[in-house]
């Protein structure tokens, strides 16, 4: 298999697993429970559609490959034999030990056993406020699909997700590299500088087989990367779909991620991200009400959302009639920004009565900026030391911090800028996090959290220099810029 059909079969896969959330949480919005046949339709039979489907016009059409500098093959064994090792200990990991540390347990194993024997939310569980549920409204696709495996294969076995998810990550990351900088040895490079990040692959909390859903938000993240970069409008609204029903911080990225088309993309690729995050905002929404013991939804939520959406994309065709470049859709988006942000600080006296992870501690908090502001420099410190520890995410940080000055004066094309764009507004939330976190404690919060947090970002960050460092390296052997990669 080459590189190319190996990247389509892995989209493919990606676009099943969007689809299985979509649907999981909407059978459990409607009260229903979630058969195990669900996962395995989503996740095989949408890669064996869609590849059929790529075969009948290929042969209609036949597609000129893209002329991809072929990677050493010691290169690449020693990139496979390292993906091995790597994925085979973390199996062991996965199956030697149950969920470790406090989030493995208390946020995802114990629901994963709840619906592993009910897979539905009308049991006590989820639907009596007095049965002890801790983060009673996080969403719940980890826990489905670990749910959906052991009721296939056990409890143990279904384990195994993740090391697979392990694996797509550092496919994906790698298969894109190789596709925009059209050059395998790169891609090879970017695949082992994903498996080789310690805070994946070592012993603590956050490792990607201690339970916790890191490893799945990352890639998550990673894909919306991937589409932006490769103008990937289907598997851009499939991230979107992701983000929401991941984790609880899914919906503030997918804010980044709409925001970062909005400045940075064409309006097919804005469309993608609104449709795909107001498809899961539709489910999620009402969904996590429910699961926070909140009074049911009215339809104002739901044309909210929608209106929302539409607006943004009117804002931005609006702005393109008037050929506003960037700069002016920078403005246009930091006053929406503005105004979304008085929207919620009138609404925290709401907020503050919701007891949810996101709403009721973080949005329903405003105030606690402004106490916060002189622990700023301790924030911003702290979040530096955590991304220049070696023993956690190695040199990604360090090497992210030059790439201006490997770029020099050269300006990346539009689809890494738009990378470069998500990565930065990712950075911004992570610092809002603290700025909002009901955590008195800056230091204790950002020991807890700060690596934590920060490792959702390490796909994206790969991303980002393996499709930048290699072009800039072939402009100086050349001595002059090229046109853009392809996007095709």
């Amino acid at each position: 298999m080459n590189g190319a059909s190996a990247l389509a079969g892995l989209r493919a896969l990606l676009l099943g697993g969007a689809l299985f959330a979509l649907v999981a949480h909407a059978l459990l919005l409607g009260g229903m429970a979630v058969s195990r046949w669900w996962l395995p339709v989503c996740v095989l039979g949408v890669p064996v559609a869609l590849l059929a489907v790529a075969r009948r016009r290929a042969r209609a059409e036949p597609v000129v490959p893209l002329a991809t500098e072929r990677a050493p093959r010691w290169l690449l064994g020693a990139t496979c034999a390292v993906v091995t090792v790597c994925a085979a200990a973390l199996a062991y990991g996965a199956l030697a030990t149950p969920d470790r540390a406090w989030d493995g347990v208390v946020a995802w194993g114990i629901k994963t056993a709840a619906l592993t024997a009910q897979p539905h939310v009308r049991q006590p569980y989820f639907a009596d406020p007095a049965v002890f549920h801790h983060s009673p409204d996080y969403p719940l696709l980890q826990p489905l699909c670990l749910a959906s495996l052991a009721q296939w294969f056990g409890d143990g076995p279904a384990r195994l997700l993740f090391p697979m998810l392990y694996v797509l990550l550092t496919a994906l990351v790698g298969l894109a590299v190789r596709r925009h900088a059209q050059n395998g040895a790169a891609g090879c490079v970017a695949a082992l500088a994903v498996a080789l990040t310690p805070v994946w692959i070592n012993t603590s909390g956050g490792a990607l087989d201690s339970g916790y859903a890191e490893g799945f938000f990352a890639l998550a993240l990673a894909a919306a990367a991937v589409a932006l970069l490769l103008g990937d409008a289907p598997l851009l609204a499939a991230a979107a779909v992701v983000l929401p029903l991941c984790k609880p911080e899914g919906s503030v990225h997918l804010l980044a991620l709409v925001g970062a088309c909005f400045l940075a993309t064409n309006k097919k690729l804005l469309a993608a991200a609104l449709l795909g995050g107001a498809a899961a905002l539709l489910v999620w929404l009402p969904l996590q009400l429910r699961l926070g013991y909140q009074p049911p939804a009215g339809p104002l939520l739901a044309v909210g959302t929608v209106a929302l959406a539409a607006g943004v994309f009117g804002v931005r065709q609006a702005l393109d009639r008037l050929g506003v470049g960037v700069r002016g859709r920078t403005y246009v988006l930091v006053a929406l920004a503005a105004l979304g942000v008085t929207v919620l600080v009138g609404a925290r006296p709401r907020f503050a009565d919701d007891h949810g992870a996101l709403l009721g501690q973080y949005v329903g908090g405003f105030e606690r900026v402004l106490a916060k502001m002189p622990h700023v420099p301790a924030i911003l410190g702290g979040l530096f030391q955590q991304a220049l520890l070696p023993r956690r995410f190695g040199l990604l940080f360090v090497l992210l911090l030059a790439l201006p000055f490997v770029l020099g004066r050269r300006r990346a094309d539009e689809p890494v800028a738009a990378v470069v764009l998500l990565l930065a507004l990712g950075m911004c939330a992570v610092f809002g996090a603290f700025l909002l976190s009901p955590e008195a404690d800056v230091q204790h919060h950002l020991r807890s959290s700060a690596g934590r947090l920060l490792s959702h970002w390490v796909g994206v960050g790969w991303l980002v220099v393996g499709a930048t460092v290699p072009v800039s390296l072939r402009w100086r052997r050349r001595g002059a810029a090229p046109a853009a990669a392809t996007t095709q």
